[in-house]
């Protein structure tokens, strides 16, 4: 899986899709009852696509380089590249 996020999200999706109507469906169940157990599994899905969404992407974060690394300074066309070392 190449988007974690995309696919966790369309599953979270249907999660909560099968829940309401699981809610809604059963004959016994008051109305606030209802409400209370969409809003719920809404809840932990949401805690479970935002956990495995995290776990499966890569963090934005500064990156760093071990000191004494050469990197190459790509610059637009016609003007030269140049190397530095960190």
């Amino acid at each position: 899986m190449n988007e974690p996020i995309s696919v966790s999200t369309a599953l979270g999706g249907l999660l909560t899709t099968g829940i309401a109507l699981l809610a809604i469906f059963v004959p016994d169940l008051t109305q606030a009852a209802q409400l209370a157990i969409i809003a719920f599994g809404n809840a932990v899905i949401l805690t479970v696509v935002v956990l495995y969404s995290r776990a499966n992407s890569t963090p934005i974060a500064k990156p760093t380089l071990d000191q004494g690394t050469i990197v190459t300074v790509v610059t637009p066309e016609g003007q030269p590249n140049y190397q530095s070392k960190v």
